[in-house]
């Protein structure tokens, strides 16, 4: 972390993290995250199934995918898993958790809804009386706590048949972190000044390129959110603070716009940890990171 005296209003910043290529060759590789940053605080996924799948089938071929995995996973449904208008085949073969339920992951309030199975199926999202009383309770309850909230659910709340705009102000009056949905096929970011909510496309979608998935960051406050295709390599760096400028929801934090001086904080997942990292700005000049104590790469 390196502190900086830039004057410009926007900052380009670069984060390089050299790793050694043991398979291949010992010449150093250099992976670049540009992200702006803004200094002057003044007011500026989930699975496509065709219909003629079977939804047994395509939830074997998941947990086959999710059995290689090693860290904690949370399935949400989506309205394709409640094709059959129920959802006793997605527990069953998935051996899901019954929604909606919460989850406090490193100081952080996670909530997971069922936004379909109160519905009649396809694009008819709901959430129904009961799930939002729990979900008002659990955020008054995190607020109190002072743990920051992330929300997953499989649309958008405005995709809701019923009280979206409810929801929505829910999220607002207590300042949900981030809402990560899917549903739309696309890639999609929308900053409402309190609260991100964020698409990640289907597997399916060809339009946007490569298949591949979302990695969302929560760093004292500060959302960021990267695109990884699965054809593109390892290590992975994502600069966590200071905000990208347009994902910035408190202008007055130091955390997410830059004051002088300024701490720059990335993520880097890889199974080869990095010998150096630094970063650079738009005068080109290096600077070096040091580790986070207690905070180890993944």
């Amino acid at each position: 972390m390196q502190n900086t005296t830039y004057d410009p209003t926007i900052i380009h910043a670069w984060l390089a993290a050299p790793v050694r290529q043991q398979r291949f060759n010992s010449r150093p590789l250099h992976l670049v995250q540009p992200k702006q940053f803004r200094h002057d605080p003044s007011p500026p996924g989930y699975l496509e199934s065709d219909a003629s799948w079977s939804p047994q089938w395509v939830h074997t071929l998941v947990r086959r995918v999710l059995s290689g995995l090693t860290i904690p996973t949370h399935i949400i449904p989506g309205d394709h898993d409640f094709k059959p208008r129920s959802l006793d085949a997605y527990h069953r073969a998935l051996s899901a958790d019954r929604l909606p339920k919460a989850a406090t992951i490193n100081g952080h309030r996670c909530l997971f809804l069922d936004i379909v199975s109160a519905g009649a199926g396809g694009p008819d999202f709901q959430i129904g009386a009961e799930q939002t009383q729990w979900l008002e309770h659990e955020l008054v309850q995190a607020e109190h706590n002072r743990f920051p909230v992330a929300v997953f659910m499989h649309a958008y709340p405005g995709d809701l048949r019923e009280d979206s705009h409810e929801i929505g102000n829910l999220f607002a009056r207590h300042r949900v972190a981030f809402v990560d949905t899917g549903h739309t096929h696309y890639n999609e970011l929308l900053n409402d000044g309190t609260t991100i909510y964020a698409a990640t496309r289907s597997t399916g979608q060809i339009e946007e390129g490569p298949v591949g998935f979302s990695i969302v960051t929560l760093d004292r406050g500060v959302a960021s959110w990267r695109f990884k295709p699965l054809e593109t390599g390892w290590p992975f760096v994502m600069i966590t603070s200071p905000a990208d400028y347009r994902l910035i929801i408190d202008p007055q934090s130091s955390s997410q716009v830059i004051h002088r001086p300024f701490q720059i904080r990335a993520k880097i997942w890889g199974s080869i940890a990095p010998g150096s990292v630094v970063w650079h700005g738009d005068d080109g000049i290096e600077h070096p990171m040091s580790p986070v104590a207690d905070e180890p790469c993944v």
